[in-house]
């Protein structure tokens, strides 16, 4: 059982990041746990998928891992509106580079 106040051994050696917050060994890990949630949803349930759906999960893994990245980062913010002087990812780099494709790709209406 782990002791509560203990932090895990990979954590102890990460370095802190700019603004006291705590560098994370996957910086995408959002990321990659919607695209395991889409994959799964995907494997398990495909016959019920309507043809929107599908065409959502296409659309979403023809994006740039940027403008993939940037997406789910936006949808999980409060809001429907977003200042681009606001979104400060570092691990996606410009924001205004990431979403030039997602008005093209339909995602985002």
């Amino acid at each position: 059982m782990a002791t509560i106040g203990r932090m895990p051994q990979e954590f102890r050696s990460i370095e802190p990041a700019p603004r006291g917050r705590a560098t994370l060994p996957d910086p995408f890990y959002y990321l990659n746990n919607f695209q395991a949630v889409l994959s799964s949803i995907e494997r398990r349930y495909a016959q019920l998928l309507s043809s929107e759906e599908r065409q959502f999960m296409a659309g979403f893994r023809a994006l740039p891992d940027a403008s993939r990245a940037l997406l789910v980062r936006m949808a999980t913010r409060k809001g429907a509106l977003f200042r681009r002087s606001r979104l400060h990812y570092p691990e996606i780099g410009a924001p205004s580079a990431a979403a030039v494709p997602l008005p093209k790709s339909s995602l985002c209406g």
